[in-house]
């Protein structure tokens, strides 16, 4: 009978869609944690960049109120701050 053959193809057609979509949600959960992990290694970067960053502007700060002190007790000379 066409009919039943008709019935045949069509839910032939749908379990073969049904695993290909399966297999295609598993694809995008690996992507998802893929996406995940890249978020966290940027983050912990950034973290890492933005302390360097303030590590070093604190840095300079020092370097100038040293630089002012030994203005001040009159041995602000390039090699007394080399020395240091």
């Amino acid at each position: 009978m066409a009919g039943d053959r008709t019935i045949d193809v069509i839910l032939k057609a749908k379990d073969e869609a049904s695993a290909a979509l399966k297999s295609f949600s598993g694809v995008l959960a690996g992507v998802a944690a893929a996406v995940a992990v890249v978020t966290a290694a940027f983050a912990a970067v950034t973290a890492v960049i933005a302390a360097a960053t303030k590590a070093a502007s604190e840095q300079e700060k020092a370097d100038l109120r040293l630089a002012v002190a030994l203005a001040s007790v009159g041995n602000n000379t390039k090699a007394a701050l080399l020395e240091m």
